[in-house]
C-alpha cells in the first residue's frame, strides 16, 4: 500500500509537472503571438507612416509642377503682350505709312490743282498730322493704361496666387503636423496599452507562479500529512500486531505453563 501511494504520488506529481510544462508552453506560445502581433502593428504603422510620406512627396511634386505651369503660363501671357505690342507698334507704322501715303498723294493733287489749294492742303495736310499724332498719343495713352492695367492684374494675380500657396503651404504643414501628433498620441497610447497589457500579464504569470506554487506547497504539505499519518497507522498497526503477538505468545505460554502444571499434578496424582 505505501509502495502504490508513493507512485500514485509520483503520478500525480508527474501529472503535476506536465501540467505545468503545458501551461509554461502556453504562456510562450501566446508572448510568441503577442510579440508577432506587436510586430505586425509596428509593421503596419512603418507602412502607414512610409505611405503618407509618399503622399506628401507627391503633393509636393504636384505643387512644383503647377508652380511651373504657371511660371509657363505667365511667360506666354508675357510673351503674348509682347507679340500684341509690336502688332500694335506694326499697325501704328502702318498707320502712319498709310496717313504719310495719304497726305503724298494729296499733295500731288493738291499741286495739279493750283497754288490756291496748296494753302488749303497744306493746312488740311497739318490738320491730319495733327489728328494723326492727337490719335497716335491718344492710342500711346490708352495702350499705357492698358498695360499698366495688365500689369497691376497680374501683379495682383501673382500676389493672390502666392497667397494662396502660403495658404496651401501653412495648411499642410499643419495638417502634417496634426497627423504627426495623433500619429505619436496613437504609438504613445498603444505602447501604454502594451505596457500595461505586459505588466497585467507579468502579474497574471506571477500570480498564477505563486497560486501554483501555494498549490503544489499544499499539496506537498497534503501528501506529507498523509505520508505522516500513513506512517503513524502503519507504526500503531505494527504496534498493535506486535501487542497481540506477544499477548498472543503469553497466552500460549501460560496455558503451556497451565499444561505442564496440570500434567505434572496427574503425574504426582
Amino acid at each position: 500500500e505505501a509502495q502504490e501511494e508513493e507512485k500514485r504520488r509520483q503520478r500525480e506529481s508527474q501529472r503535476e509537472k506536465e501540467e505545468r510544462e503545458k501551461k509554461e508552453r502556453e504562456a510562450q506560445e501566446e508572448e510568441k503571438r503577442r510579440q508577432k502581433r506587436s510586430e505586425e502593428e509596428k509593421q503596419r504603422e512603418k507602412e502607414e507612416r512610409e505611405r503618407k510620406q509618399k503622399e506628401e512627396q507627391e503633393a509636393e511634386k504636384r505643387r512644383q509642377r503647377e508652380a511651373q505651369e504657371e511660371e509657363k503660363r505667365k511667360e506666354r501671357k508675357q510673351r503674348e503682350a509682347q507679340e500684341e505690342e509690336k502688332r500694335r507698334q506694326r499697325e501704328a507704322e502702318e498707320t502712319v505709312k498709310r496717313k504719310q501715303r495719304e497726305a503724298e498723294e494729296e499733295e500731288k493733287r493738291r499741286q495739279k490743282k493750283g497754288e490756291e489749294d496748296k494753302q488749303r492742303e497744306k493746312e488740311e495736310r497739318e490738320r491730319k498730322q495733327r489728328e494723326a499724332q492727337e490719335e497716335e498719343k491718344q492710342r500711346q495713352r490708352e495702350e499705357q493704361e492698358k498695360e499698366k492695367r495688365r500689369q497691376r492684374e497680374a501683379q495682383e494675380e501673382e500676389k493672390r496666387r502666392q497667397r494662396e500657396a502660403q495658404e496651401e503651404e501653412k495648411n499642410r504643414q499643419k495638417k502634417s503636423q496634426e497627423e504627426k501628433q495623433r500619429e505619436k498620441e496613437e504609438r504613445e497610447r498603444k505602447q501604454r496599452e502594451a505596457q500595461e497589457e505586459e505588466k497585467r500579464r507579468q502579474r497574471e504569470a506571477q500570480e498564477l507562479k505563486k497560486r501554483k506554487q501555494r498549490e503544489a506547497q499544499e499539496e506537498e504539505k497534503r501528501r506529507q500529512r498523509e505520508a505522516q499519518e500513513e506512517e503513524k497507522n502503519r507504526q500503531k498497526k505494527s504496534q498493535e500486531d506486535k501487542q497481540r503477538e506477544k499477548e498472543e505468545r503469553e497466552r500460549k505460554q501460560k496455558e503451556e505453563q497451565e499444561a505442564e502444571k496440570r500434567r505434572q499434578r496427574e503425574a504426582q496424582e
